[in-house]
């Protein structure tokens, strides 16, 4: 049997402004929007956010 093993790419918050064109206050204000409809977003060890793909569109239909 093969096992397939596919790693999900994980984005900084500063990563996430620049690919979105937006300045990392104005994402820090939609990220905390979302989180009060219930959304939570993952965070490393360290408590930083990483952001996935699917992260980046949900952040997509809140701009």
């Amino acid at each position: 049997m093969i096992e397939l093993i596919v790693e999900e790419k994980l984005f900084s918050v500063n990563e996430t402004a620049s690919l979105l064109g937006i300045n990392e206050s104005r994402l820090i204000n939609l990220l905390h929007k979302i989180e009060r409809t219930g959304y939570f977003f993952k965070r490393s060890d360290s408590g930083l956010l990483v952001l996935t793909e699917e992260d980046l569109m949900m952040i997509l239909c809140f701009t």
